[in-house]
C-alpha cells in the first residue's frame, strides 16, 4: 500500500497518469488532476534513468524509516488498526498509555504503538484480547472506535 504522506506528494513529477481504485471502481486521471490523498492508488510510470534512480533512493529511504520506526525485529501482523478519520491509530493508542501493555505474550509495541507484537509465546487468544483491550481503552480516552486492519482467517 502506497500512501502519499510517505512521498510528500512529489510523485506527480515522475508519473504520467495515476488512478485510484475503490472496490470495482477504477478511475484514471491525468497526473495533475489527481489528489494523492487516497489510501490506494496505482501509477503509470515514465521511465528514465533519473526516475529509476529517484525511485530506488525513495525506496531505500522508506525502508530505512521503517526499520527505525517499526518493530520489524519482532513477529507481528503489521499495522493492527485502520487509520481513523482525523488522526492516527498509533497516536491514540500512545495517548491512552498502552505502549508495552498487553495480554500474555502479545504487547503493544514500545517502538510503534500501531503494532501488536509477539514478545514470546503469544497465542491467538492473547493477540485478540490485546486488540480488544486497545479498542476499549482508546474508546474510553478519546471516544474513537478503532477498526482492526488485520483479518482473522
Amino acid at each position: 500500500r502506497w500512501e502519499k504522506d510517505r512521498f510528500n506528494g512529489d510523485l506527480g513529477y515522475y508519473y504520467t497518469k495515476t488512478g485510484t481504485s475503490g472496490g470495482d471502481d477504477v478511475r484514471t486521471k491525468d497526473k495533475w488532476e489527481v489528489e494523492l490523498k487516497h489510501d490506494h492508488f496505482w501509477l503509470e510510470k515514465v521511465y528514465s534513468y533519473e526516475n529509476l534512480k529517484w525511485e530506488r533512493d525513495v525506496i531505500q529511504e522508506l525502508n530505512a524509516r521503517r526499520r527505525a520506526s517499526q518493530p520489524l525485529e519482532l513477529p507481528s501482523a503489521g499495522s493492527t488498526f485502520k487509520r481513523p478519520k482525523g488522526g492516527y491509530a498509533a497516536a491514540l493508542i500512545e495517548q491512552a498509555g498502552l505502549k508495552g501493555q498487553g495480554v500474555g505474550g502479545a504487547r503493544v509495541s514500545s517502538k510503534h504503538a500501531g503494532f501488536v507484537v509477539n514478545i514470546g509465546g503469544a497465542t491467538e487468544k492473547d493477540v485478540l484480547a490485546t486488540i480488544e483491550m486497545i479498542r476499549n481503552r482508546v474508546y474510553e480516552t478519546s471516544g474513537i472506535v478503532l477498526e482492526p486492519e488485520v483479518k482473522r482467517l
